[in-house]
């Protein structure tokens, strides 16, 4: 089950990425239309799995309130920006590259709030992507 779960992830994320290099041909949408499609099909996923898998007891206002200001509002505006500036550069594969910083700052996070105990991969691999965003962002 993990490897065909693996599997599905793979080729979810192949399609994300070609959809991304398909943003620069939207000569007519700007960043409001795709997150505008982008919103509706997240409320139709969430729906289905929802269906699926319901909460095992109701889930109270604050709590809604509280997932809305500290998980929603960020990822949205972080979503608008990150296609916003799809639209704005030439260089997508750049632009797609920095939104890995999220791995550096979340091991990070996880280390230092949670507690979680780092493991040598994670640091390389947190180091590695460091260097190379830096590169990124410094050789034109």
């Amino acid at each position: 089950m993990k490897l065909l779960v693996a599997l599905f992830f793979l080729v979810v994320t192949i399609v994300w990425a070609y959809a991304v290099v398909l943003t620069k041909s939207l000569k007519n949408a700007n960043v409001v239309h795709v997150n505008f499609h982008l919103g509706m099909i997240l409320i139709a996923y969430n729906a289905i799995g929802l269906y699926y898998h319901p909460n095992s007891e109701p889930t109270t206002f604050w709590i809604q309130l509280e997932v809305l200001a500290k998980v929603s509002i960020p990822l949205s505006l972080g979503s608008m920006l990150y296609i916003a500036s799809l639209f704005i550069t030439k260089k997508s594969g750049n632009i797609t590259m920095v939104g890995f910083v999220t791995v550096f700052w979340s091991y990070l996070i996880s280390i230092v709030r949670y507690s979680e105990t780092p493991n040598v991969l994670g640091v390389v691999g947190s180091i590695c992507i460091g260097v190379g965003l830096t590169l990124i962002l410094l050789i034109k």
